[in-house]
């Protein structure tokens, strides 16, 4: 029970650290490079982040499917979004998609 309380303190923390990180320095700038990557990506992972902190603070049922669902949703528009723009470009050929 006590490690249980500790590890999800312990998240808190690391998730706070990293959005008031990202308010100062983009944690997503690592992937300005790519062209698939843009201000629709960051917006998507940043749902993601705020249901997994919803889940976190409040690990009920209604929060693990929401989590669930805003993954799925990120992942799938991350996925078409770069598919578009290797469609167009050609500049992703035999590039694997690697989500963060």
């Amino acid at each position: 029970m006590i490690a249980r309380t500790y590890n999800r303190a312990w998240e808190n923390f690391k998730e706070e650290l990293k959005t008031s990180a990202k308010e100062r320095v983009s944690l997503y700038k690592y992937k300005q490079h790519q062209l698939w990557f843009g201000v629709e990506c960051v917006r998507s992972l940043d749902q993601r982040q705020q249901a997994k902190m919803q889940w976190l603070q409040n690990p009920n049922q209604s929060n693990v499917n929401n989590l669930n669902n805003v993954k799925h949703e990120t992942s799938r528009r991350l996925r078409k979004r770069k598919r578009i723009t290797c469609e167009i470009s050609e500049t992703c050929r035999g590039a694997s998609v690697t989500l963060a």
